[in-house]
């Protein structure tokens, strides 16, 4: 190498005409889809290698770019058939479903499954929800609140709001699972 070292250059400067906020949201709309997918997996007990069905429900508007990004998706998420679906449509029944940029993601659960999982879920919905108070319990403790420095407080006042969408979470699963 000749030249000046990359140590001491300065950082490049992005071109304009390569940021395209269109590309952009919808790598962002991807990711958000195949972490919802992967995140209902996890939550219905699903073995990582095994592939499942999924259904997009969404507005007819993002249909052409749900179906471009389909193989990405399906690949990622290990989702196969992997299905879009108007949102107007009635919501399919027994199944798991979680919202991710404007996308409803749903993951089919057989009827036989239904009852392990809803145990499994209520188990860790209790899990949860005692984790929330702890935490709620120590927020609302003045000698807390006094003594604990100012990042510390903000660390369980942001765990308490993950638990609680994670309660929210959950409770949604059991009650989409009711039945």
């Amino acid at each position: 190498h000749r030249g000046e070292s990359i140590m001491v250059a300065p950082w490049p400067e992005v071109p304009e005409s390569w940021v395209d906020p269109e590309v952009e949201a919808t790598g962002d709309r991807l990711v958000a889809v195949v972490r919802a997918i992967r995140s209902l997996r996890a939550d219905l007990g699903v073995p990582p290698g095994t592939r499942v069905p999924a259904v997009l429900r969404a507005p007819a508007e993002l249909h052409p770019t749900l179906g471009a990004l389909r193989p990405y998706i399906a690949a990622l998420a290990r989702s196969d058939p992997l299905t879009v679906e108007d949102l107007a449509a009635a919501r399919p029944a027994g199944t798991a479903g979680l919202l991710a940029d404007g996308v409803e993601v749903l993951l089919p659960v057989a009827p036989a499954d239904r009852d392990r999982i809803r145990a499994r879920l209520a188990q860790e919905l209790a899990r949860v929800s005692a984790e929330l108070q702890r935490v709620e319990g120590r927020l609302r403790s003045a000698d807390f609140q006094a003594r604990a420095p100012q990042p510390v407080v903000e660390a369980e006042t942001a765990r308490r709001e993950a638990l609680r969408e994670r309660s929210r979470v959950l409770e949604g699963h059991l009650a989409a699972l009711q039945g």
